[in-house]
């Protein structure tokens, strides 16, 4: 397969907005020179060490978690106030810009590319350990690509652990 059919393939595979890590292409048979030669093509353009995006497409910060998810195995989700927003769930609109809501175990930290690039919604990193990892998180599907985030009563919990610092508690009981 030559390489503009293997860059066509790889293109079409994914939606527009996600993230590709060049450790997941390399062991997907995307050899580190071909990713070079895509790069400077223009198919692909770097924002970061061992990130990429397709060229033309905003940076999506749900294109940059489903990389975390499904490509390096991070296990990280979102949760908390954003979850609840995306399940419909949220009372007031966010005033002073987007920010995501991201959950991981102490010790679980985001890449650089992450924390160095301007995303559609600002990636704010929790840690926690008050709940399991796995538990209360479901798939959801956002802009073509699959997600995990908090469940509801998850989500809910999450706000609680925030609460009263960083998140307000009469909206936690107007949410319940």
């Amino acid at each position: 397969m030559d390489r503009i059919t293997k860059i066509n393939q790889l293109l079409q595979q994914f939606p527009p907005g996600v993230i590709f890590l060049s450790k997941w292409l390399n062991d997907h048979g995307y050899s580190y020179s071909l990713q070079q030669q895509y790069r400077k093509s223009g198919w692909l353009i770097g924002i970061g060490k061992g990130a990429m995006k397709r060229s033309g497409d905003g940076m999506l910060i749900g294109g940059a978690i489903h990389a975390l998810q499904q490509q390096a195995g991070i296990p990280v989700h979102i949760g908390g106030r954003t979850a609840l927003g995306i399940q419909g769930l949220v009372q007031y609109l966010e005033t002073g810009g987007s920010e995501t809501l991201l959950y991981a175990k102490n010790g679980i930290n985001l890449p650089s590319w992450i924390s160095n690039n301007s995303w559609d919604s600002k990636p704010r990193l929790i840690h926690t350990s008050f709940l399991p990892n796995e538990v209360g998180l479901v798939e959801n599907r956002e802009a073509g690509f699959t997600l995990k985030i908090s469940n509801p009563a998850r989500a809910m919990m999450e706000c609680l652990e925030l609460a009263p610092t960083d998140f307000d508690l009469y909206e936690a009981f107007e949410i319940m």
